[in-house]
């Protein structure tokens, strides 16, 4: 879900609690980060990514969200 213009969220509903959620999240940064040329000149984007797992880190979207934000990787 896009959240603002440039921040998105990933619920995956099915996370087990044994999965190793830095893998997960390095997996995910990895697809989301892209390198082009543009007029010969390399462009490299990259995505910084937080996590918060439900119902450890919080029970509401405003608690979760604000620690996501605090765990960026």
């Amino acid at each position: 879900a896009r959240l603002r213009n440039d921040e998105f969220a990933i619920l995956l509903p099915r996370l087990s609690p044994d999965q190793d959620i830095d893998e997960l999240l390095h997996r995910i940064q990895e697809y989301t980060s892209v390198n082009f040329m543009i007029e010969g000149i390399n462009m490299n984007i990259m995505t910084t990514i937080g996590a918060a797992l439900y119902p450890t880190h919080g029970t509401k979207a405003e608690t979760l969200m604000m620690h996501a934000t605090d765990s960026i990787y």
